[in-house]
């Protein structure tokens, strides 16, 4: 992870310009790792993960910085609109193998035979960003700008958030119903919601009933502190990030009986860490990068160590019963910080993991968790965008998906890829 980002870590928390550069890997990391810049709404499933960016409800168009530049001429089988500064595919949701959702330009686009045609759709979601947090469902948020916002807690927050759900293939949107009356269980077909608008919200984690169309608290909470959910698919169970309350280590909490019971495991890094990045596709094996400080930060001027963290790997073959550090040779580059969709896990147990920051992106591959080495997946893209806070590739059994500024890429393995052209009629 760069210097920079771990300044900007410690500039959300304080609310104030970072330190100098030269201050302690544990100085900046005893700061940065309450709040990362993970601040968002974030729906996991039981299904698949997706983020919403911290302005919840607004669409990537108003976050130009997030979009890389296309990598070449356009695509002449896409026909972008006039009016948008893109021009080109920038939102990619699927809710299953055959019904997808694009926005190309102005348009908004649906295809029900997995991406071979589309036809034009009318989003009457009335929000920003579409997401499917789990199969056959399509999810968004509306933000309400509150006009009598001036800091003072009797005339509320600054905006006000709705949730929207769709289970009938984007026809229809129903309000979410908020209750505070406690479930013993994520319903099947539901996710895990989690809320978080500041570094001292409690976010707690609630259950979504995609049915019923109700928000409830989740009365057995993951034992955890600074608690994040894994974008895992619905069969691979509920994963949960955090901090053990006890030793202050980072550890992982899992739960594969929709949320009834958890179990907690410290991971063995002998430091606070920054976070944890967990990928999973079956929920039997798994991996998570956490981010340790680097103990020759910020070195001499002979030999500078720029990076003020370094990534350690873990890998379960038990559905997190147990974990090993894995890639002992640290192959794995950790000169930036990996966020939660940055890696997933192939059919056959690869891990994957991708610099999303970078352009072209960069891909590391493993097939257990050993040794890494360089090398894009067969067909996959070098430029594949990650709408707003959406991860660059969506990983459920038999069916990855990834997309660019000019086509989707699909896989029904993850290793080997096929790339599609998005044909706007």
């Amino acid at each position: 992870m760069h210097t920079e980002l771990m300044h900007t870590d410690f500039e959300d928390v304080a609310g104030q310009a970072a330190p100098p550069t030269r201050l302690t890997a544990d100085g900046v990391l005893a700061e940065a790792v309450r709040w990362r810049r993970r601040r968002a709404t974030t729906w996991v499933a039981a299904g698949v993960a997706t983020l919403l960016a911290a302005g919840v409800g607004l669409s990537l168009q108003q976050h130009p910085a997030a979009r890389p530049e296309p990598a070449g001429p356009p695509d002449p089988s896409v026909t972008p609109a006039r009016n948008d500064p893109f021009g080109g595919l920038y939102s990619l949701v699927a809710t299953d193998d055959v019904h997808l959702f694009a926005k190309v330009g102005a348009a908004s686009l649906r295809s029900e035979d997995g991406g071979a045609t589309w036809k034009a759709w009318t989003d009457t979601s009335g929000g920003g960003e579409l997401t499917s947090p789990a199969p056959g469902v399509l999810t968004t948020t509306v933000e309400t700008i509150n006009d009598k916002f001036d800091g003072q807690p009797a005339n509320g927050p600054k905006a006000y958030y709705t949730h929207r759900i769709s289970t009938d293939a984007g026809q229809t949107f129903r309000d979410v119903l908020v209750t505070t009356e406690a479930v013993a269980e994520v319903p099947a077909g539901g996710w895990l919601f989690h809320t978080c608008y500041s570094a001292s919200d409690p976010c707690p984690f609630q259950a979504l009933d995609p049915g019923r169309a109700r928000l409830a608290p989740l009365a057995a909470q993951p034992p955890l502190e600074r608690a994040e959910a894994a974008g895992v698919p619905v069969s691979a169970g509920l994963w949960v990030t955090g901090t053990d309350p006890a030793s202050k280590l980072p550890a992982v909490a899992v739960s594969h009986d929709r949320g009834r019971t958890w179990t907690k495991r410290v991971l063995a890094t002998g430091k606070q860490a920054l976070g944890g990045v967990v990928a999973t596709v079956d929920g039997v094996t798994a991996y998570t990068i956490v981010q340790v400080p680097n103990p020759n930060y910020p070195g001499t001027q002979r030999t500078p160590a720029p990076d003020a963290s370094v990534g350690l790997l873990f890998r379960t073959t038990d559905g997190g019963q147990t974990w090993t550090q894995a890639d002992p040779g640290h192959t794995l580059p950790s000169s930036y910080e990996y966020f939660d969709g940055d890696a997933y896990v192939a059919a056959d147990g690869t891990h994957v993991a991708a610099s999303p920051r970078s352009r072209p992106q960069q891909w590391f591959t493993s097939r257990d968790g050993a040794a890494y080495r360089a090398g894009r997946p067969d067909g996959l893209g070098e430029n594949l965008n990650a709408t707003g806070e959406h991860p660059p590739v969506v990983a459920r059994p038999g069916f990855y998906l990834a997309f660019d500024d000019e086509a989707m890429y699909r896989s029904p393995d993850g290793l080997h890829w096929t790339r599609v052209p998005i044909k706007a009629p």
